[in-house]
Order: structure tokens, then C-alpha cells, then sequence
């Protein structure tokens, strides 16, 4: 099997002296970003460094169940960013988590049950990569949406939306009896037509 291709040093130079040239730029044109974009270089080098040292003792020494903790540290990885997103929404860590992992698990079962990729470390964990890192996207755009939802609603709208306690339901539906008795029931015409004329009225005198 061919080793993968790993970068030379003169490649490493070279992107560390792209970085100090967009610092530099930065700096120059007095943007206040010299010292985020160096930060974010930094924090970069560490996760990769990090990733690679993990990866190296996976594919040496894991084996299979080596590739199931990586994957598995993935997901979890993957739910924090995606929880993030979701901060008014209770319990959205554990909600991310299980959604990421049920798409995880199935799309990864189906693969290998078919026989499309076999469960070594090297061919394993990249693949699954891919599938977590599509299923972080897609359950950040969902919680996101839903948190959206629940800003924009209303106090009682969230609470039936997010659920809520049946004591806490018993109280709503005692307080929402009479004006859900209001709308449900239906009005007269004469009596509709009535409070149109009254509300005409109003205005008229509204701009006399």
C-alpha cells in the first residue's frame, strides 16, 4: 500500500509565510486583524497537530474498535458545534448528539453492509468524517431554524413548541379556555356587522 502524501517542509514555509504576509497586510492597512488572523493560525497548527498525533496511534495501534472511539469522539465534537447554535433550545447537545449519531451509525451500517468500504482504520475514519461532517451541518441549519422559531414566537407559542410539564399544561389550556371559546365559536352576522359599523365609527371620530 503507498503511504499518503504528506507535505515537505519547504510546503510548511510556505503557508507559514503566507500567513505572516496576510498579518502583515493586515497590520499595514490597519484592519485590527493581525493579531486574529496569527491566533487563528496558531489555533489551527494545534488541531492539526492534535488530529494527526490521534490518527497516527488509530491507524498503528486502534484497529477497529480504535476507529469506533475516533468516530465516536467525532460525533461528540460534532454535537457541541452544532448545540452551540441552538442556545435558547433546552437540551440541544443531547438532541444533537442523538441525530448525528443515528445518521452516522445508519449510513455508516449500510456502507459497510454492503461492502463499500471495509472497516479498516484508514478507510474507515476518513469516510466517516465525511458523514459526520455532514450531518453537523445539517443538524446546526435545523436547530438554528428552530431557535429562529422560538425567538420569533410568542411566550406561549415556545412553551407548547419546546413542551411542557402537564401541570404547566393544565394552567395554559384554563387560561386559553374563553378566548379559544371566542374564536371557535361562531358570530352573527348582524352582531359581526355591528362591530364593524362601531369600529368605522371610532375612526371617524378619530379624525374629526
Amino acid at each position: 500500500m503507498t503511504a499518503p502524501a504528506v507535505p515537505a517542509w519547504p510546503a510548511v514555509a510556505a503557508s507559514a509565510a503566507l500567513v505572516a504576509l496576510a498579518a502583515f497586510v493586515a497590520a499595514r492597512a490597519r484592519l485590527s486583524l493581525a493579531a486574529d488572523v496569527l491566533i487563528a493560525a496558531g489555533r489551527a497548527l494545534g488541531q492539526l497537530i492534535a488530529v494527526a498525533a490521534v490518527l497516527t496511534v488509530i491507524f498503528d495501534r486502534g484497529g477497529t474498535a480504535g476507529a469506533c472511539a475516533g468516530i465516536a469522539l467525532m460525533v461528540l465534537i460534532a454535537a457541541h458545534v452544532a448545540a452551540r447554535r441552538a442556545r435558547p433550545l433546552p437540551r440541544a447537545r443531547v438532541v444533537a448528539a442523538s441525530a448525528i449519531t443515528m445518521g452516522t451509525t445508519a449510513t455508516l451500517a449500510t456502507l459497510v453492509a454492503f461492502r463499500v468500504i471495509d472497516t479498516r482504520p484508514h478507510v474507515l475514519v476518513p469516510v466517516a468524517g465525511i458523514v459526520v461532517s455532514g450531518a453537523m451541518q445539517a443538524t446546526a441549519l435545523t436547530l438554528t431554524r428552530l431557535g429562529e422559531e422560538v425567538r420569533s414566537a410568542s411566550p406561549r407559542d415556545s412553551r407548547l413548541v419546546l413542551g411542557i410539564s402537564t401541570a404547566a399544561a393544565r394552567h395554559l389550556s384554563q387560561a386559553l379556555g374563553e378566548p379559544v371559546d371566542h374564536a371557535l365559536t361562531p358570530e352573527s352576522p348582524g352582531e359581526n356587522n355591528r362591530r364593524v359599523r362601531f369600529s368605522f365609527l371610532r375612526e371617524g371620530e378619530a379624525w374629526r
